[in-house]
């Protein structure tokens, strides 16, 4: 970790000072002198030189295009929360569309994507964006995989949200099928039989979760309740209806918890 402006070197001191304040080239030139300084004739550590090289590497590509596409980006992350998303988000694009090929285009596409994906995962816009990232062979292999795991994860949600409509509307069935049964007279099973069962299944799990210090106790509840209320009225429904009600209502609980992803469904 870097030891602090106090006991840097004055070249790096020089480089900070004119990084902020938008003079690139200035910058640039501190941190060079400062990485090809001697350690052992000056105040310059070790940390300092590190520091200053990881700097003007860079810096120096962004000075093919003198700097614009990165001060454009350094000001937009200055500035973000007065700025704004929409502000931000038109600056940025500005200038990505003024030099697609520019050597600051990678760290835009990047920033752009990533605020995107955070304002709206699954817009166009974001997935795009996304997309532009993960093609462009200039950006790092670091980004690329990030936002690839984020495309993946967003697809595999995609498809939670599908299956928990499919439980949903099994279970939207098997209810009516069980009001219609209970209408003709069909009995579920005693009192003291489904009892039993929500005390097993939904009572002791929620307070084995809640004594574990889980905020998911009310979860594990409502799917044991959701599992015994399925077989508490399975008679009064035809068995496969009964079956993928029950299922269907567990899975339900499941995906409203956030259950999925360590469930392995999607």
């Amino acid at each position: 970790m870097y030891v602090g402006e106090a006991k840097a070197a004055p070249e790096n001191n020089d480089g900070r000072s004119l990084e902020r304040a938008g003079d690139y080239a200035g910058a640039l030139q501190a941190y060079t002198s400062c990485a090809a300084t001697d350690p052992a004739a000056t105040e310059t550590t070790v940390l300092d030189r590190r520091y200053c090289a990881a700097r003007v590497a860079v810096l120096t590509p962004q000075a093919a295009d003198h700097f614009a596409g990165w001060a454009t980006l350094s000001a937009v992350r200055a500035e973000y929360r007065s700025l704004g998303h929409a502000e931000a988000t038109r600056r940025i694009q500005a200038a990505l569309d003024a030099n697609p090929t520019g050597p600051a285009a990678s760290e835009l596409r990047l920033w752009l994507a990533t605020e995107l994906t955070q304002v709206d995962a699954n817009s166009d816009a974001a997935i795009a964006a996304r997309a532009s990232v993960v093609a462009d062979d200039q950006s790092s292999s670091g980004a690329r995989a990030l936002l690839t795991s984020a495309e993946r994860r967003l697809q595999r949600r995609v498809r939670q949200d599908r299956i928990a409509a499919a439980c949903a509307l099994l279970s939207l069935g098997y209810t009516a099928a069980t009001i219609r049964g209970l209408l003709r007279g069909a009995r579920p099973l005693p009192v003291r039989v489904w009892a039993c069962g929500l005390a097993l299944l939904a009572a002791v799990p929620a307070l084995l979760s809640w004594a574990w210090g889980s905020e998911d106790w009310g979860w594990f509840f409502a799917a044991g309740a959701a599992g015994v209320l399925g077989v508490t009225f399975a008679r009064t429904s035809p068995p496969w209806l009964a079956s993928a009600g029950t299922v269907g209502m567990i899975g339900v609980c499941a995906w409203a918890a956030r259950w999925f992803d360590s469930l392995g469904v999607g």
